[in-house]
Formats: C-alpha cells, sequence, structure tokens
C-alpha cells in the first residue's frame, strides 16, 4: 500500500490556493487567508494523485512529498 506524507514549506508558499482548488480533501485556505495542509499523509491513491498534481502546478514549489 502506497503512503504519502506531505507538507508545505512556508517560506515558498504565496498562498495563491491552486491547491486547494485540485486537492481540497488536503489542502485547505485558512481564515487568515493562508494555505495549509487539512492533514500531513494519506493513503488514498485519489488523493496522491491530486496532491502530485497540486505539485506539479505549484508556482514556487512549495509542497513536499515524501513516500512512505
Amino acid at each position: 500500500m502506497k503512503r504519502i506524507y506531505y507538507s508545505i514549506i512556508r517560506e515558498l508558499c504565496i498562498n495563491c490556493g491552486a491547491c486547494a482548488i485540485l486537492s481540497p480533501e488536503s489542502f485547505t485556505i485558512d481564515n487568515n487567508k493562508r494555505v495549509v495542509e487539512t492533514k500531513k499523509y494519506t493513503e488514498n491513491l485519489d488523493e496522491i494523485e491530486r496532491i502530485y498534481l497540486a505539485k506539479k502546478v505549484c508556482p514556487t514549489d512549495a509542497i513536499v512529498i515524501e513516500e512512505i
């Protein structure tokens, strides 16, 4: 079973929200208009695919993914 850990590098994130649009179960925009992770890991293959897509379109490459 595939499992990934993912996070946002705060110093790089410009809070564009692309990740929250592509993978809303993994990323959201908080009350301070900052993108945050809704959790830190997943085993759901559909969600993993959307997280990789979010990483691909991130304009500052602020999403880190580690397979565990």
